[in-house]
Parts: C-alpha cells; sequence; structure tokens
C-alpha cells in the first residue's frame, strides 16, 4: 500500500519517461480506476493493482 506521492515515485523510479503526471495519477484514482483505502486524510492504493492496471489500460481483452 502507497500514498499517492509514493505511487507516483515508484512510477517514476520504473520508467523515468513515463508520460503520466501526478495530477494524471490523482485523476486516475479519484475516476475510481484502482480501489484505494482511506485512513484518516491518507489515501492508500495497492502498488500493484495500480501498475497492473496501468499496464492494461488499453488492453482490457488481456488483462482481469
Amino acid at each position: 500500500m502507497r500514498t499517492i506521492p509514493q505511487a507516483y515515485k515508484a512510477i517514476r523510479e520504473a520508467d523515468a519517461d513515463s508520460c503520466m503526471s501526478m495530477r494524471a495519477l490523482r485523476k486516475f484514482i479519484a475516476e475510481g480506476n484502482v480501489p484505494t483505502v482511506k485512513i484518516g486524510g491518507k489515501v492508500l492504493i495497492n502498488l500493484d493493482l495500480l501498475l497492473n492496471k496501468l499496464s492494461c489500460y488499453n488492453d482490457v481483452a488481456t488483462c482481469a
């Protein structure tokens, strides 16, 4: 589980040339594309689910 800034940092570390911005990531999450858990004021994301969802975003037929 990661906060949004931690998840963004992990994406950038995995792909330094990624076009994903922090704002785009927040919008992606706010639209309900990835399940989140809210604890107090923090929104936590399962990083594995997020990365899987991003890698399969345009190829729905091969990803569950």
